[in-house]
């Protein structure tokens, strides 16, 4: 999105490759237990900075599964 803001187009495939970063970001999301405004606010980030939010998000999802699981196993 900064290429867009800078130069006022985007490439066709940078389109594309963005609209399949959102896409994987819901195929994460949706079978989580987590409220929609979480949901749609990690579709907003991956919107907006794109690859560097969705790493994020794979990482928030890593430590958030990790720690479910751990509470499941002590209890």
């Amino acid at each position: 999105m900064i290429l867009f803001l800078l130069t006022g187009n985007a490439p066709f495939f940078l389109l594309i490759l963005l609209a399949a970063l959102v896409y994987l970001t819901w195929i994460e999301l949706r079978n989580e237990p987590i409220d929609l405004n979480v949901k749609l606010w990690w579709l907003s980030v991956v919107l907006l900075v794109n690859l560097p939010g969705y790493i994020a998000m794979r990482i928030w999802l890593f430590a958030r599964r990790r720690r479910t699981s751990d509470r499941s196993q002590r209890a």
